[in-house]
């Protein structure tokens, strides 16, 4: 009668974890996670950690990681200009008579209800308001249209949303310039007055085109559009101050879209709003000097991270085991740096760990910023998003690369006609992974894709050493 009793138990304990197995209690998996981590940690501590973590750095590791971080800084730098409203133009626009000013923001991601919405991260929430425009370059993008909450703590208290130009409620102001000079006197020369706002349909070879619409009915003609707003507008119950970007480009008027009595026309865009659209420069009415944009790097909070050998078994994954999860703050898609060098991303955190995703997993998906050119003087190209396909058996990477814009030659800025070799960074737009983290180099294909990439990554790159992972949680 015991026996029998005992394997009833044993069947019924069978079936539950049959059960659980096919439809997992988050609360109980949780529980299991808790009475197991120590389990978890216990083959692990029986491997030497010499396999993973180098004891120390030689002296030509120290260099190279010296030069990685000279590398960054210049990186960083040339971003900041990018954003930044070229010399001849706040020259021509007297921005700077005019008070005008700006206030760096980085894209995160964009919105969940909107892909015309972006979330960006502004270094000084305090000069930012609702209806301000916002600029990439010399190229206007959008607008403010949800401010900084300043009752909100920490990081939060920086973000902004930005609604794009592509966007199909969107209106601004504009003229065509019937000459192509860039940073020519515009005020003297025959104007054809538009409304710029959302997209038209048009042939998929010409790709995206801003709609425009003539209010005065004059003859569509083509050139360089740009923005003209007389002053502060009204529109709706709030004041926009677009204005602001008077001379800023739109576009290039290509085409007359339909010529029926609604006089629309297609503008092709200035800048890439799929992939081109990651580092952006709010206009403001300048009241006190704004602070300078944070390191985005330093902006986040890190904490130390032991790297754990088993991972997925797979012979076509490359993941690992963290020492730390989601009780300290550690989420989905964390990065984890040794330095300025990308190790990996969390792909699942659970109490006391979390599963790692390094980048020979295929499947792995991170926005890619090549740094052309010299690496004292880089010129930074938005690349979209890095695929990877897996590691070689010598460890380099293999990534696709869409290029759904062509390279750029960084000497003409027109599109390349020869390969170019460029170190690979982390960009901007993903949520826990800040831009400016190295993948390695490779050289990369002209003209459109997909193409797949040869990446090598950085040499030592098993020495890990001074492992951090994104994490919320207190410090310890």
């Amino acid at each position: 009668m015991g026996a029998r009793r005992i394997r009833t138990i044993e069947g019924i304990c069978l079936l539950g974890l049959v059960v659980l197995a096919l439809r997992p209690v988050p609360a109980v998996e949780r529980a299991l996670d808790t009475l197991l981590v120590t389990s978890r940690w216990l083959p692990e501590l029986s491997i030497p950690l010499e396999r993973v973590q180098a004891a120390a750095a030689s002296s030509a590791g120290s260099a190279t990681r010296e030069r990685e971080d000279r590398a960054r800084e210049a990186l960083e730098a040339a971003l900041q200009d990018v954003s930044a409203p070229p010399l001849e133009l706040r020259q021509r626009m007297d921005l700077d008579r005019r008070g005008v000013d700006w206030v760096h923001a980085e894209v995160l991601t964009r919105s969940q209800r909107s892909l015309d919405t972006l979330l960006v991260r502004v270094a000084d929430p305090d000069l930012i308001e609702l209806n301000q425009p916002v600029v990439s370059g010399d190229v206007f993008v959008g607008k403010v249209t949800r401010a900084p909450n300043p009752a909100a703590i920490g990081d939060a208290a920086h973000i902004a949303e930005v609604t794009l130009v592509t966007s199909r409620t969107f209106r601004v102001g504009a003229q065509v310039q019937e000459r192509d000079d860039p940073f020519g006197a515009w005020e003297d020369v025959p104007r054809s007055m538009l409304v710029v706002g959302g997209v038209v349909d048009a042939p998929l070879e010409k790709g995206i085109l801003l709609g425009a619409h003539t209010p005065q009915n004059r003859s569509l003609v083509r050139g360089r559009v740009v923005v003209s707003e007389s002053s502060e507008t009204v529109r709706g119950s709030s004041i926009e101050s677009l204005h602001l970007a008077n001379g800023f480009r739109l576009g290039a008027q290509v085409a007359e879209v339909d010529a029926r009595q609604q006089r629309l026309a297609g503008i092709q865009p200035a800048l890439d709003y799929a992939t081109g659209v990651y580092q952006l420069t709010i206009l403001v009415q300048r009241s006190t000097p704004p602070r300078a944009p944070e390191d985005p790097i330093a902006a986040l909070p890190w904490r130390p991270g032991r790297l754990l050998l088993r991972g997925d078994t797979s012979a076509t994954r490359e993941g690992r085991k963290l020492g730390r999860g989601f009780d300290t703050g550690v989420e989905a898609g964390a990065a984890l740096a040794d330095g300025v060098r990308l190790v990996g991303r969390v792909s699942r955190a659970g109490i006391g760990w979390s599963d790692l995703a390094l980048l020979g997993d295929a499947g792995l998906t991170l926005p890619g910023l090549a740094a052309l050119g010299s690496e004292d003087d880089p010129t930074p190209f938005a690349m979209g998003d890095l695929v990877s396909l897996g590691r070689e058996s010598n460890g380099n990477l293999r990534m696709r690369w869409d290029a759904v814009q062509p390279l750029l030659d960084p000497a003409t800025g027109e599109p390349a006609t020869v390969a170019i070799n460029a170190s690979v960074w982390s960009g901007s737009g993903s949520t826990g992974l800040p831009r400016g983290l190295l993948l390695g180099t490779s050289t990369l294909p002209p003209g459109v894709g997909p193409h797949e990439l040869i990446l090598v990554p950085p040499p030592g790159v098993h020495e890990l050493r001074d492992l951090n992972v994104v994490s919320g949680g207190a410090a310890e």
